[in-house]
């Protein structure tokens, strides 16, 4: 997702459009007494979101409500070279500092950083005044609306570029099968609590842009190339204590035998490990062949790692 030049920090969520949120314990893991009781809380937080109201801790107390609801959401850096120089990326990928907030790239790394991440949101909660805002022949509820909508379809001129030949930091593998610059970016596992996206004052938190009900209620119009990812963007900062998780996205090395922690780091069994490493020896680098294994072996991890964090994300949440 990487800079953000309207100061938004975009994110990518697993909730539904309405929204409205689904039982994703493990049933393993409680008893039915405990999951009944959880899925009864359940219906009484969505009770509350279709009809309007706030869901904070405090407002759904008085509803007996005393589970604590999470939406796991991911925030990914692609290592860009125009952005990204060697240095930056190895501290970056080193940093395990999980407790502070996370900040729109938008926002100058300075001493006054918090301080200009929060200038940055009052500046977005202003723009949230409803007013009839028309860009270029669609009139939207508020400046916000539009500047999301200005800031997605950019997005998605974006996305294409930096997949470019000449920004896009591309693995490659010597002639013995080792990954040379396999660090392709990080990405970070939120875990929200649910009265993050519905505030109870307005005048007091900035509530996000969940981009799929805005699509879906006509607010916005998003591109079909972006609606699928479920994007929601935070003004300026994603608030401190959210950040769970941080996975590192490497590309394997095909230099050794396979072992069996290959199946946990990058979901390969000796079998697809086995063809992989042949169709890195059978065709040279830049070849159609290589480029198009290149391109299934990101496919693969992707997949792979994706469905891992969804998992680590749940578990995180249950045992909190």
């Amino acid at each position: 997702m990487g800079a953000s030049p309207s100061g938004i920090c975009p994110m990518h969520m697993r909730i539904p459009v309405n929204p409205v949120l689904q039982p994703g314990c493990n049933r393993e893991r409680f008893s039915t007494e405990t999951r009944r009781n959880y899925e009864r809380q359940l219906d009484v937080v969505n009770r509350r979101i279709a009809n309007g109201q706030p869901v904070d801790s405090e407002s759904l107390y008085k509803d007996d409500v005393t589970m604590q609801f999470y939406v796991a959401q991911y925030r990914g850096y692609h290592y860009n070279i125009a952005k990204w120089g060697d240095t930056q990326r190895r501290d970056h990928r080193k940093s395990r500092k999980l407790s502070g907030p996370v900040y729109s790239m938008s926002v100058p790394t300075t001493n006054t950083r918090e301080e200009s991440a929060l200038t940055l949101s009052e500046i977005f909660l202003a723009f949230q005044a409803p007013a009839a805002w028309r860009y270029p022949n669609y009139t939207f509820t508020s400046l916000a609306d539009l500047v999301q909508q200005a800031y997605t379809n950019d997005y998605v001129r974006f996305h294409h570029m930096i997949r470019s030949e000449d920004l896009i930091l591309k693995p490659r593998w010597n002639r013995d099968r080792k990954a040379e610059r396999p660090y392709s970016g990080v990405v970070y596992v939120l875990l929200h609590p649910i009265g993050d996206y519905a505030a109870s004052d307005a005048a007091e938190q900035q509530s996000p842009n969940h981009l799929t009900s805005l699509n879906y209620s006509g607010r916005v119009q998003i591109p079909v190339v972006i609606a699928p990812e479920r994007e929601t963007s935070f003004p300026g900062y994603i608030p401190k204590d959210r950040l769970v998780y941080q996975h590192v996205a490497r590309y394997p090395s095909f230099e050794h035998e396979w072992r069996q922690n290959f199946y946990t780091k990058y979901g390969l069994t000796e079998r697809l490990y086995q063809e992989l490493s042949k169709l890195l020896d059978n065709h040279p680098p830049h070849s159609k062949e290589r480029i198009q294994t290149e391109l299934l072996l990101a496919e693969w991890l992707c997949c792979y790692h994706g469905l891992r964090l969804v998992e680590l994300a749940r578990r995180i949440a249950e045992d909190d």
